[in-house]
């Protein structure tokens, strides 16, 4: 087999750049400084009026401390990992056929058993008696403390997902013992070689991701749904609390969201794979000149491949600024109602 082209120019050199993941992280990086760096020239643009009492902040470290904490800890766990098993997996070990698929449904995993961590904090917190009762309330939903864009931007890539995942299982195909982790590539006109086998986003890999993407959903969702339906401590926290519950609600979406994205973008890379042979040579055949290898889905396979370091960088970007945002003091640190309120505006 030898590359598309034989020449060097700036896109391969570019797509050379961006094939090692961890110039993702790099680059995620960079976005993330300059993200926080504009989003607190933002919000520090505001004055303390009136804070809460001594009393209230205590209460709202004791029920919201943990929770925040976890979020920058599941998302610094997330980024080690994918670090680690690029390092493992391209230099140290080779990895077996057998556990090839762990490396899709990993992040997915590790998202949604470090949201159930959080899940569970929610519900022991959840369940204390308010110190103090307040007025009635509005029903509360899963939806109440969700920034809109950010279930749009984790639904649009679910949706990519399942798209890519049911596309790339019906391409594929099934090596003799039925398991479909490959796809064929015929060479026209030459009928005594065999098609070429090349390792492939088969229904070995998308169901599991499907499967572990399903419970990763289930968690957020039931997350969202106890970070709204808890009850708040006393009436003067109120404002503080709604603001420390969108935050957590926005923290797990965007962990989740990333987790999906490192998902799509190991699957596309590995069909990007496929699209990277377009010839074929045979020693003592066509007096040493290729054979032609035609595949109808190479133009999708190339999109892949430059989509994959995007979703990348969009993800540890998000990652990122869930572990810096959140690594520090809460937002009850010198809280009133009107700082509150400049504060969910400039978020």
């Amino acid at each position: 087999m030898i590359p598309r082209e034989a020449g060097w120019t700036f896109g391969d050199a570019l797509a050379v750049f961006f094939s090692f993941p961890v110039t993702s992280l790099v680059i995620a990086l960079f976005l993330a400084l300059a993200c926080e760096a504009w989003a607190s020239r933002t919000a520090h643009a505001r004055d303390a009026v009136a804070p809460l009492s001594a009393k209230s902040i205590h209460s709202l470290r004791a029920k919201y401390r943990s929770a925040r904490a976890l979020l920058p800890a599941v998302g610094i766990v997330i980024i080690v990992w994918f670090v680690g098993e690029v390092v493992v997996r391209g230099y140290l070990v080779a990895v077996p056929e057998e556990l090839s698929w762990v490396r899709f449904v990993a992040p997915i995993i590790g998202a949604a058993l470090g949201l159930g961590a959080v899940l569970v904090q929610i519900v022991v917190s959840g369940s204390e008696v308010p110190e103090e009762p307040g007025a009635l309330v509005p029903r509360r939903t899963w939806a109440s403390f969700s920034e809109p864009r950010d279930l749009i931007g984790a639904l649009f890539v679910v949706l990519v997902l399942l798209t890519t995942t049911i596309a790339a299982g019906m391409a594929a195909s099934a090596d003799r013992w039925g398991v479909s982790d490959s796809v064929e590539l015929p060479v026209p006109n030459l009928a005594m070689v065999d098609p070429i086998r090349l390792p492939f986003f088969g229904w070995a890999y998308g169901i599991p991701v499907l499967v572990s993407a399903g419970i990763l959903l289930l968690v957020v969702a039931a997350l969202l749904q106890k970070n709204a339906s808890r009850s708040f401590i006393r009436p003067e926290t109120a404002m503080a609390e709604r603001i420390v519950r969108r935050q957590v609600g926005a923290g797990g979406v965007r962990i989740a969201t990333a987790a999906f994205l490192l998902a799509l973008a190991a699957s596309w890379r590995l069909i990007a794979g496929a699209g990277s042979v377009s010839s074929l040579e045979i020693a003592g055949e066509n007096d040493g000149r290729p054979y032609e290898v035609v595949w109808r889905f190479a133009e999708f396979a190339t999109a892949a491949g430059w989509g994959a370091p995007i979703a990348e960088v969009v993800a540890l970007t998000l990652l990122l600024l869930v572990v810096i945002r959140y690594s520090r003091e809460a937002a009850w640190r010198r809280l009133s109602h009107d700082r509150a309120l400049q504060y969910e505006a400039a978020r």
